[in-house]
């Protein structure tokens, strides 16, 4: 093994860390450069090697999380969409219904009305 490929795993190693603490704090909004500082990267440099290992930049990752997250929150009737709105990292209920829509064609109400309807055990 040479010291260059040793050097990325490790890097990558960090990388996959990075994005389980990120995925277990959605509620937290880290800025990027904290996360690039912390990384030891420019932006630029931390977004690249993100989106080579998860597909995407590293915010575009986590309102995809952020997201999917929400949607499986909205099968449980007991939490107000405001609510899942702040625990998926979210500022307002607002900014959550917006981006829900966009990515799913329909609001998170119409979403959960939906899931009810289809599963009445919901």
């Amino acid at each position: 093994l040479n010291f260059t490929f040793l050097l990325s795993l490790k890097m990558s190693n960090r990388f996959y860390k990075m994005r389980d603490v990120l995925l277990n704090n959605l509620h937290l909004s880290p800025k990027l450069e904290e996360i690039a500082y912390q990384m030891g990267l420019n932006r630029n440099k931390l977004n690249e090697k993100f989106k080579v290992l998860f597909g995407d930049t590293v915010f575009a990752w986590l309102r995809e999380q952020r997201l999917q997250r929400a949607r499986e929150l909205l099968q449980d009737k007991t939490l107000s969409i405001q609510e899942i709105a702040e625990q998926v990292g979210f500022t307002s209920q607002a900014q959550l219904s917006r981006m829900f829509k966009l990515r799913f064609g329909q609001s998170p109400r119409e979403y959960r009305i939906s899931v009810i309807e289809n599963n009445p055990l919901c």
